[in-house]
């Protein structure tokens, strides 16, 4: 996995432990598209003009 930049502007899609898409937002960035969501573990894509990259995010 790449390393996330939780402030670069992309598409971002935000995805639990099993699989299911739970937030999904254009030109946004990591840290916006997390906002809000419940505690746990949660997969993050990122597709910008950088490329696409992925990584893990837990929330407290």
């Amino acid at each position: 996995m790449s390393t996330l930049d939780m402030t670069e502007k992309a598409r971002v899609s935000v995805y639990d432990l099993a699989g299911n898409k739970v937030a999904e937002m254009s030109n946004a960035t990591a840290g916006q598209a997390v906002g809000g969501l419940a505690k746990g573990m949660y997969i993050i894509k990122t597709v910008s003009a950088n490329g696409i990259k992925t990584g893990k995010v837990q929330i407290k």
